[in-house]
């Protein structure tokens, strides 16, 4: 789908997003290219100046494609100023001595920005108006972490209104249900959720996911799944693709990135009911993969402080809807060893077994 944008956005916006705004009509003078997708249930518009954002951010949304003619909820613009050398859009001051990586944040009530430096991302979003931008200096030069998990703070500042909440999470499941892994970094919740997904079971997420606590479900935002290098053949039907990375880039991510919207469209689900939150703890003197029952405490622990630190602005609002969600549904912790191929085996048993305890 094309577009065309006649006439610049300005009433309800500041100064500063509707200088941002003129940028964005620049770079899409000759038209846009337009793609709708469904973000946690909601009808949203990716507007993209050129085909060359579109082809590195649209792959991970391939399984959300919306064909109906209904008005977007949102519309999100999104463009580079490289590739048809077009103006820098403004962006926000900050100290010389701050680190690189770090984010400029500006968490309003009508309008939230964010800026990161070290690649000169820029994401802007004033929900009641139901409008966002997101620009980078250069469409070739998207991080791959980008390319995996696109828009992040987007959905993070824009769904909680619609009651989705961003989560730092894998899921996988079923039909009838699924289970969100929760963890740090490196504790698991990737491997077993690609694990499901390698052993014939619905996958949502193995990184990033929608949650919502009215009812609890699981809504997939991202066609993808991410890797160690030395993990991948350990997962032989998602590393016979191709997997993407990066040269030692210190701000990007050093895992293999995987597309899977072509070769899992079965498994991919954009929505399960939430039956079960799990924490995955490693532990090689157990080869069997075992669950016991953890307190919503516990649960929180494993879901909250990676993604308040990963995903800046709203977090006050995000602890609360967390702590909700933990106190909805049962938690565990996972007890996994060598035998991954044993986890998909486990998460079944643990649904039938939720399944027949609520009838």
């Amino acid at each position: 789908m094309t577009g065309s944008v006649r006439a610049p956005i300005t009433e309800g916006l500041s100064q500063q997003v509707a200088s941002l705004h003129a940028s964005f009509l620049e770079a899409a003078a000759d038209g846009t290219v337009d793609r709708d997708i469904l973000a946690g249930g909601e009808r949203v518009r990716l507007r993209f100046a050129s085909m060359a954002m579109a082809e590195r951010l649209l792959p991970a949304f391939a399984h959300l494609h919306c064909d109906d003619v209904a008005p977007p909820a949102l519309t999100v613009h999104i463009w580079d100023s490289a590739t048809r050398g077009t103006t820098v859009p403004p962006t926000p001051p900050g100290p010389p001595e701050e680190n690189p990586g770090a984010w400029r944040v500006h968490d309003g009530a009508d309008e939230r920005w964010a800026f990161r430096p070290v690649v000169g991302e820029l994401t802007v979003v004033a929900p009641m108006l139901g409008l966002a931008w997101f620009w980078m200096p250069d469409a070739a030069a998207v991080p791959l972490y980008e390319r995996a998990a696109p828009l992040r703070l987007v959905w993070h500042w824009w769904l909680p209104g619609r009651g989705r909440h961003l989560g730092h999470a894998g899921a996988a499941g079923r039909a009838d249900g699924g289970v969100l892994f929760v963890g740090k970094g490196g504790s698991g919740k990737s491997s077993a959720a690609v694990a499901c997904l390698e052993g014939g079971l619905s996958f949502a997420s193995d990184d990033y996911v929608l949650v919502g606590a009215d009812p609890p479900a699981i809504y997939s935002l991202y066609a993808s799944a991410k890797l160690e290098p030395e993990h991948s053949r350990r997962f032989p039907r998602v590393a016979a693709g191709e997997g993407h990375r990066t040269d030692g880039d210190p701000y990007d991510t050093d895992k293999l990135v995987f597309m899977l919207a072509d070769r899992f469209a079965d498994q991919l689900a954009p929505r399960m009911p939430l039956r079960a939150i799990v924490v995955p703890r490693v532990t090689p003197e157990h080869p069997e993969t075992r669950f016991h029952p953890i307190g919503p405490r516990d649960a929180l622990l494993g879901l909250a402080p990676s993604t308040l630190l990963q995903l800046p602005g709203g977090q006050r609002d995000t602890l609360a809807a967390l702590s909700r969600l933990v106190q909805r549904v049962p938690c565990f912790a996972m007890q996994s060893g060598a035998d991954i191929d044993g986890i998909p085996a486990a998460v079944e048993q643990l649904l039938d077994r939720l399944a027949s305890e609520t009838r």
